[in-house]
């Protein structure tokens, strides 16, 4: 995991975040989180050989599936991008995921519930979170 972050607005405080992780499985992840934007976004796009998944925070419809993508034309050695077609919209639920994951190890922690996979999900959780928090705090610690 790389992350770095930058102070562009207020001195001190680190407005723009970007993390970079390597994920045993071979996915990449990449996180931008950037005050300085003048239109807020709330987004995780993950690209995948079948399409694009799009995660979007604001949006009434959350999550789209894109059948389409762009791929490489090795020949002609360019990137191809196929027709924009309607994205698939994927019906989920209104509640908060990582607020969920949160509760589930709190009441694991209280003994109110059997240490499972979601608790251990959350512990996950929590761990990339105070490894990011780790490498922007080291990183930035004389700011």
């Amino acid at each position: 995991m790389q992350a770095s972050a930058s102070s562009s607005i207020v001195p001190d405080i680190a407005d723009s975040l970007t993390v970079s992780l390597h994920l045993a499985m071979g996915v990449h992840a990449s996180v931008l989180c950037d005050m300085t934007f003048p239109e807020k976004k709330r987004e995780i796009v993950i690209m995948g050989d079948q399409g694009i998944l799009l995660w979007d925070e604001l949006s009434p419809h959350k999550l789209k599936f894109f059948s389409d993508r762009a791929r490489f034309d090795a020949p002609n050695q360019i990137v191809q991008y196929a027709e924009k077609r309607v994205p698939e919209i994927i019906p989920i639920g209104e509640s908060e995921t990582l607020a969920e994951e949160l509760t589930a190890l709190a009441s694991c922690l209280d003994g109110e519930a059997p240490f499972n996979q979601a608790c251990e999900s959350a512990v996950e959780i929590v761990r990339l979170l105070e490894a990011i928090d780790l490498q922007v705090a080291l990183k930035y610690k004389n700011i």
